[in-house]
């Protein structure tokens, strides 16, 4: 089957930096000389985005994968129109990152200009490189243009919920590996640093966060401990500082729950929540308990990485609860989703308890761990169950 995604989860982001100030950057480079920035006063440990680029080509396999896909679409096509335009996308801009080592030289920038590239933003701080524009069948020309510092070209990814997605496209999981820019444990934050959340509570009772909430104050309700009706709180510090102890790092298992609200959905309808599962056989076990009275969907689907389009095996139907196992194998080009959607009736709040099992899952650390796991909260409640209040 394939299944409708909700347009609340089309939402897309491009890499650190790319997204901050646009309209701005956009002008003031257009105004400027597109030249190399001084080099930065605290050097950024940049590191090849493997995980991105699995055949070590210097492109990422994303784009790897679409010009595939249009040469083939090329080659098929009868009809001498559409095959002209079929051809005349090999020429479309795309966007891109362009990933180097050491400071950028004013010979990089130009072989990129040279090429048709337009220049978007020339990262300062965080990275060594720039994001632009570029049309796609250039891409494949960067690696030998560009000089002995460069890395990688990188594309820009879609976001989606779970932190296993979230700190791969943001490239956090390489901060916390021993060794990572010389220091000997990584970095995953610090006790003698504490992260202010305000928002609808904290559950002080949730292995992601029990024994680390430092300070509580309870604006709403006055209560003395911990405590987050809503939810949304403790979602929101999982974020930044949960260790992803619930879920775990076992190399063949993995536990998590999917929750949500179908209300605003039509029948049919999902929220993708990914997951990455290496190569191999796997299984699913899923038991979705929801409100509302109607009849749910209840399986799981894949996508190809980068990819909105969403398939997979007939789900099963039912009332609350509801749950399903499924056996498959899984590749790792594909990422998987609890599918859980409106069959009939009234269907609303729901949560879909998971269990993930295959050979390799993770890597050696808590697969939905938050940030800065090693930092301590400090919890305000200042919205009521139902997410109204004042900040």
């Amino acid at each position: 089957m394939r299944a409708r995604v909700s347009n609340a989860v089309r939402h897309y982001m491009w890499y650190v930096g790319a997204a901050a100030a646009l309209l701005h950057l956009l002008t003031a480079l257009s105004a400027q000389e597109i030249v190399p920035p001084p080099p930065p006063e605290v050097p950024p440990t940049v590191t090849y985005p493997y995980d991105l680029d699995t055949d070590l080509n210097r492109l990422d396999d994303l784009l790897d994968q679409r010009l595939a896909a249009l040469r083939a679409a090329i080659a098929a096509e009868q009809d001498p129109a559409a095959r002209t335009r079929l051809m005349q996308q090999l020429h479309e801009p795309v966007t891109v990152e362009l990933l180097f080592a050491e400071p950028i030289s004013q010979a990089d920038l130009d072989s990129f200009l040279q090429l048709g590239g337009a220049v978007r933003h020339i990262f300062r701080h965080v990275s060594y490189g720039w994001w632009g524009e570029i049309p796609l069948v250039a891409v494949e020309q960067l690696p030998r243009a560009m000089g002995r510092a460069f890395l990688a070209v990188v594309a820009p990814r879609p976001v989606y919920a779970l932190m296993d997605e979230a700190t791969r496209t943001g490239r956090v999981r390489p901060v916390w590996a021993a060794g990572f820019a010389g220091y000997a444990s990584g970095f995953s934050g610090n006790s003698n640093t504490s992260i202010a959340v305000l928002d609808t509570g904290l559950d002080g009772t949730h292995t992601d966060l029990a024994g680390r909430i430092v300070y509580w104050k309870d604006w709403i309700y006055s209560s003395p401990t911990p405590t987050d009706v809503n939810g949304h709180g403790s979602h929101v510090a999982g974020i930044a500082l949960g260790t992803g102890a619930a879920s775990g790092s076992n190399p063949s298992s993995v536990l998590y729950t999917d929750s949500g609200d179908l209300s605003p959905l039509g029948v049919g309808y999902f929220y993708p929540s990914p997951i990455h599962i290496p190569a191999g056989s796997a299984s699913m076990q899923m038991t979705a308990t929801f409100w509302g009275g109607g009849q749910a969907y209840l399986g799981y689907l894949y996508a190809p990485n980068g990819s909105d389009s969403w398939t997979g095996p007939s789900p099963g139907v039912g009332g609350s609860p509801l749950s399903r196992t499924y056996n498959f194998t899984a590749t790792s080009a594909n990422r998987y989703s609890v599918y859980f959607a409106k069959a009939s009736g009234s269907v609303s709040l729901y949560a879909v308890a998971v269990s993930a099992t295959a050979q390799g899952l993770g890597d050696g650390f808590n697969l939905l761990r938050g940030v800065a796991p090693g930092t301590n909260c400090v919890g305000h409640r200042v919205l009521d169950d139902s997410g109204s209040g004042n900040t």
